[in-house]
This record gives C-alpha cells, structure tokens and sequence, in this order.
C-alpha cells in the first residue's frame, strides 16, 4: 500500500471518527447528509487540511443543504451538483482568491461562486442562501426540460443549470448517475 493511500485512509478513519464524537457529544446523530457529502473523496488541494477542519466544513454545507430542502431527491441534487461543480474543496466553498479572482480559468474565470458555482450573484450570500438559489434553478430546470421520466428531468434541469440555455448538455450523465447513487443512501 503506497505512502499516500494510507495517508487517505487514515484522514478518512479520522474524519469519520471525529464525526461520530462530535455528533455524539450533542446528542445527536450525524445527519444523512453529512454522512454522504463524507463519502466523497477528498478534493486533491484538501489534502493537508486537518480533518477536524474539514469536518466542520462539510457540517457547515450538510446544514446549509437540509435547511434549504427537507426532499432527499433535492438534497441528492444539490450534493450531486456542488460534489461536480467543486468538489466541495476549501478554496471554493471560502471564496479564496484562486476562485474569487478566477486564477486559470477556476470558477468560470471568478464569475461563479460557491460550491454549486452560482453565476449572476453577489458573494455575500450565506451558504444556505446559495444552495436556495441554487435549488430554484434547478426546479425551473426540471419544470422547462422536464422529460418523460425523473432521470430524464434531472438530466434536463442539471443541463439547463450548467449551460444557462439547454437541456441537454454532455456533462450531465456524471450529474444524474451521481444524483441517484446519494439518493438512494438518504
């Protein structure tokens, strides 16, 4: 096993570790959410950040996701759409400058913002108020390209919210397939 597997196992183990103590020590249980957004890799530049950290990021967007929908097929959506669009890494979901000023082309060249790269929107909004945002796209998505069945809107309505104009667009089976894999876990 390489050096940098074992790193990730170890970081993962730990995450998970400090998720369920953190959970347990507020009486609660560690939401579906949360659970699924840690599921997913961890974005390549995130790597050296500490997991107590990360943890509590990922916390902060699982939040901002329930409150924004109690639907899981819209909370599988909104994970699906941010894990595509930023790989929930820190320098996106903070804002930092290689998003914010667009540094090679990240972030639509700076004019996306957030986890689900909202477009045509100030950077002061909460992260609930993003995925909000986000979710009325895409439910506008679903109703303008709505296809004869779920899949077949989700791909509409992810197509519609990444192009800005079209409801089928290349990119949106890896959404779709992803949307029904957490889905089924929430």
């Amino acid at each position: 096993m390489t050096q940098i597997l074992k790193h990730q196992l170890l970081a993962l183990f730990a995450a998970l570790l400090v998720a369920t103590v953190v959970r347990a020590s507020e009486g609660g249980k560690t939401s579906k959410t949360l659970a699924q957004l840690q599921t997913f890799p961890v974005y390549t530049g995130d790597k050296s950040e500490p997991p107590d950290e990360r943890l509590a990021r990922l916390t902060e967007l699982a939040d901002a996701i329930d409150a924004s929908t109690t639907k899981p097929h819209e909370r599988a959506l909104l994970i699906a759409v941010a894990w595509h669009e930023s790989r929930f890494a820190r320098y996106v979901q903070l804002d930092h400058e290689p998003c914010s000023k667009g540094h090679d082309g990240r972030c639509d060249g700076g004019r996306a913002f957030g986890p689900i790269q909202l477009h045509g929107t100030n950077r002061d909004l909460t992260l609930q108020q993003q995925f909000e945002r986000g979710l009325r796209q895409l439910r506008y998505g679903a109703a303008k390209c709505q296809g004869k069945t779920l899949e077949e809107t989700v791909r509409g309505a992810v197509s519609l919210f990444a192009t800005g104009s079209r409801c089928s667009w290349s990119g949106a089976d890896a959404r779709v397939k992803t949307w029904a894999r957490v889905w089924g876990r929430l």
